[in-house]
């Protein structure tokens, strides 16, 4: 395999503060690609583990009930689809 993560080379959020391992097979095979599967979530789980130490503090609930849009600047910035 290739030692090769999208996280790595364009980090965005808090991908640049987490350090995720990049399994990499050695093998080529169906049980290789399994055993890397299983470490990939494995990887995500750490990533998801960290992120409650790296939120902002404060309210992360908007007091009424209804839709709440993201700032301006953040959706100026942000053009995921």
């Amino acid at each position: 395999g290739v030692c090769w993560d999208s996280r790595r080379a364009a980090p965005y959020d808090v991908h640049d503060q987490s350090d995720p391992d990049v399994p990499v097979g050695t093998r080529g095979d169906c049980y290789d690609r399994y055993c890397i599967r299983i470490e990939e979530m494995r990887q995500s789980v750490r990533i998801i583990v960290q992120c409650p130490n790296q939120m902002p503090s404060g309210m992360i609930k908007a007091d009424d009930r209804k839709l709440c849009p993201p700032s301006r600047g953040r959706m100026k910035l942000s053009m995921e689809s």
